[in-house]
């Protein structure tokens, strides 16, 4: 089977910043939505936080974000192919 090609575009590594602050953000947003026991708008605020960090991580380290389709497509596995592997070599 042959790898699925990965959509991703350039990004400058100072702009890791922007992607950082918003995953901080829909962070904070989570957390009040669970204190209030709004429980949808909590986990849309984590799915989102989950994928700014992602691409904060990988701009940060290889200067790249995902252009996926879906969610799934932006925090499956992009840090290990993009930035070198796990600690350890393991991928």
């Amino acid at each position: 089977m042959t790898p699925r090609q990965r959509k991703t575009t350039d990004v400058p590594r100072g702009r890791f910043t922007v992607y950082s602050k918003r995953a901080r953000g829909c962070l904070a947003a989570m957390e009040n939505a669970l204190l209030l026991r709004h429980w949808d708008t909590a986990g849309l605020n984590a799915v989102h936080c989950a994928i700014s960090a992602t691409d904060a991580l990988t701009i940060f380290f290889a200067g790249v974000r995902s252009m996926g389709e879906s969610h799934q497509d932006t925090v499956e596995d992009p840090l290990p192919q993009e930035c070198g592997g796990l600690p350890g070599g393991r991928v």
